[in-house]
């Protein structure tokens, strides 16, 4: 089932809508809910980082948490995550 849905789009944007129309053969309407599809396919999609292991196999010397207190290592990670937080352009998993 289909729905007829109006949007508000910028000139520039239909452009581009219009120009990707062109390349594929497909209407403008196919375009835009395949450009949507693959929005919010990828929305959550994110890369898939380092495994832990090969994280800590690259870790070589001494370990500063290997001296440190359970409290201070505690502290030290809670510092590294609000710092992190604070970072330009940070988004939350759970927002």
């Amino acid at each position: 089932m289909h729905r007829t849905t109006e949007v508000r789009l910028p000139e520039e944007l239909v452009r581009r809508i219009d120009q990707r129309v062109g390349r594929r053969g497909s209407d403008r309407s196919r375009a835009i809910e395949e450009l949507i599809e693959t929005g919010l396919a990828t929305e959550w999609a994110r890369p898939a980082g380092p495994k832990l292991a090969d994280l800590l196999a690259m870790a070589t010397g001494p370990c500063p948490a290997d001296t440190m207190t359970d409290a201070e290592l505690a502290a030290f990670a809670e510092d590294e995550v609000r710092a992190q937080r604070a970072e330009p352009g940070f988004v939350s998993a759970h927002a």
